[in-house]
């Protein structure tokens, strides 16, 4: 079966994993003739078993706030901002505001980009919050400011001197 997150039949291209909170629950099971696409298991020989789609029903929730200072530790915030990707995503986000991920302009795959997404929510650094089949994510600068002052200017100042994550963006609105 592909992988992914499978919202209403159409898949989001985001793993289930990459969403705190995300939980996939399959849909009660359909009839074939109830018209339900369906495809072959891959096996080497013999019959063909037919499996049927399963469909998800999606939750999200957003982490509270109070949760980032138990999560925020300094070795966990330093490994996550061990790559330069993941830098500079945290430089796009550095404007405060909330970005949808189909906004983020990363050269790398969807997969890569939800792990990427994963250390940092993990690590405090961001919130990312559901909505129907999108997620949305903000930097949380008060939270990470509070916890461990002039860590984040000082690396964004550096990472500017540097040219560190310059290959991460933001789609061009129009």
């Amino acid at each position: 079966m592909r992988r992914g997150l499978a919202v209403g039949g159409e898949w989001a291209g985001l793993s289930a994993r990459a969403c705190e909170g995300v939980f996939a629950v399959p849909a009660p099971s359909r009839d074939r003739s109830a018209g339900r696409a369906t495809r072959p298991e891959k096996r080497p020989a013999g019959p063909v078993r037919w499996v049927p789609k399963v469909d998800y029903a999606v939750r999200m929730v957003d982490r509270t706030a109070s949760s980032a200072r138990d999560d925020a530790t300094l070795p966990r915030v330093l490994a996550a901002l061990s790559d330069p990707t993941r830098i500079g995503i945290v430089r796009t986000l550095a404007d405060g505001a909330e970005h949808g991920w189909g906004s983020l302009r990363v050269p790398v795959a969807k997969s890569t980009l939800s792990h990427h997404m994963k250390v940092l929510r993990e690590a405090g650094l961001t919130r990312v919050r559901g909505e129907g089949t999108r997620c949305y994510v903000t930097l949380r600068i008060d939270e990470m400011e509070e916890r461990f002052p002039g860590l984040l200017p000082s690396l964004l100042a550096a990472a500017a001197a540097e040219g560190v994550g310059t290959h991460v963006g933001m789609a061009a609105e129009g």
